[in-house]
């Protein structure tokens, strides 16, 4: 029996403690599964490039698990090898990524809207644009995004942004470069500290552990992720009554969150304003569109707040005096909408957006 001394344990001890400490960093850069560190030959980067390539032999996806850092870096990097280059493209959140071909009655387009990604993914999709279409008869049609977090910081109408995925942070700095009066709260020293920090995270590590394995699963029945860009998560079956609850709690929270919005910020330094200016300069009239809420949502949030009211109507003077299409509406009983039409509180289903661009003039 061989008997080790006290200070061969350390040895072994600290050998191990510090492979641990090696294997912890190295992994997570590798893996990278919310693309911290931008890291293009990362596993997750292989893992997006696979999912785009099966998207364009025009496959239908399935998602092995819900993961938006992942699916926000997979559509900016279809949307940046897609051919040809689109005639229609929809920036916005996960409110408008269900609408279609079919909806818009094109069928060259392509659904650039990120979920989860709020208005960086907005903001940094419009930077992938600009570097992709060189086609003066493209369309954009572009969601006026309002907050249902009641956080004012996260609408468009604001010169702030607070909230940033770290997947998205190296696509949208230039646009806050070209515009200093628009706050950015996500700097670049904050952006190094934080991937310093995750690259020693055992948090990270275990989640980088979960996705290791995933499989792109290619899916006819029940597809998530269309080769146009489109979602179709809006369409799978939901509890009618965990459907009318969620309407219900989020049109309750609206009435005691919502702000009132300042009408002299959004004619100046609002995000809005600044990014229908950029379009501008790179030749780009947008068509507003403008989601519906649940009906029940609706009117418990505008009992007591004319948020969406005063938005609206200034949207629509705006888009007047401007010479912009507008789609939509915030109040869905323009269109006769119903609980049916939508997924939950503030996701329309494909039936909701046909009633809408049925009305398109």
């Amino acid at each position: 029996m061989i008997i080790l001394s006290h200070k061969k344990w350390i040895i072994i001890y600290f050998s191990i403690l510090t492979v641990l400490l090696l294997i912890v960093p190295v992994f997570n850069y590798y893996i990278d599964s919310s693309f911290i560190f931008n890291n293009k030959h990362s596993a997750s980067y292989a893992h997006a490039q696979e999912s785009i390539e099966l998207l364009q032999q025009n496959l239908p996806l399935r998602l092995s698990r819900y993961h938006a850092a992942d699916l926000a870096k997979t559509k900016i990097l279809h949307f940046l090898q897609i051919k040809p280059d689109p005639t229609f493209v929809i920036l916005g959140t996960s409110q408008v990524a269900n609408i279609n071909e079919m909806i818009i009655g094109e069928s060259n387009i392509f659904n650039a809207a990120i979920a989860g990604g709020e208005i960086g993914g907005i903001i940094s999709m419009w930077e992938e644009y600009k570097k992709k279409i060189k086609n003066s008869d493209s369309q954009v049609i572009l969601e006026i995004y309002l907050t249902h977090s009641g956080a004012e910081s996260a609408d468009l109408l604001t010169p702030t942004l607070t909230y940033i995925r770290n997947s998205l942070y190296p696509h949208m700095q230039t646009f806050f470069d070209t515009y200093p009066y628009l706050t950015n709260e996500m700097t670049d020293t904050m952006m190094l500290n934080k991937r310093i920090s995750y690259l020693h995270s055992l948090s990270y590590f275990m989640d980088n552990l979960n996705v290791v394995n995933d499989k792109v699963i290619v899916d006819h029945e029940k597809p998530f992720v269309m080769p146009n860009g489109s979602y179709n998560h809006t369409e799978n079956n939901i509890d009618i009554q965990a459907r009318l609850d969620n309407a219900i709690l989020i049109g309750k929270s609206l009435q005691k969150r919502l702000p009132m919005p300042d009408e002299a910020s959004i004619l100046s330094e609002s995000i809005l304003i600044s990014l229908l200016k950029d379009m501008e300069k790179h030749g780009v009239k947008p068509i507003f569109l403008l989601s519906p809420l649940n009906p029940i949502t609706y009117d418990l949030a505008t009992q007591d707040n004319e948020y969406y009211l005063i938005v609206e109507n200034w949207l629509r003077e705006y888009a007047l005096a401007h010479n912009i299409e507008v789609l939509g509406s915030y109040n869905p009983h323009e269109y006769n909408l119903s609980i049916d039409d939508f997924f939950d509180a503030y996701h329309p289903r494909l039936l909701a957006w046909k009633k809408i661009f049925e009305n398109r003039g």
